[in-house]
């Protein structure tokens, strides 16, 4: 999909003002260490209370406030990585790492 076809994400308007390799590099990185953080506190979670609360409406609601944090930084996580990609692969930046 056309970045300019739709409004764009608060997350997607940081990522496009960052016009320098190294900066979305970075962002990126992070965005993924949210998810591997994100990722680890589910699965610690459900460790620590699956043998003992089956069905019990509080570790639904906490798991599932934690996977859909999961999903939200890497929907857009996908899309703008892609482009980053993109950019690295068909050679859109100059010497110094900037977006041509």
């Amino acid at each position: 999909m056309n970045k300019d076809a739709r409004e764009w994400t608060e997350g997607e308007k940081k990522f496009f003002a960052m016009k320098d390799k190294f900066s979305r590099e970075m962002w990126l990185q992070e965005q993924l260490e949210k998810i591997l953080v994100l990722s680890h506190r589910a699965m610690t979670f459900w460790d620590a209370r699956y043998s003992s609360c089956s069905e019990d409406s509080e570790f639904y609601e906490e798991l599932t406030d934690i996977t859909m944090d999961i999903r939200n930084i890497s929907g857009e996580l996908t899309a703008m990585g892609a482009t980053h990609a993109d950019c690295i692969l068909f050679d859109e930046y100059d010497e110094d790492g900037n977006v041509v």
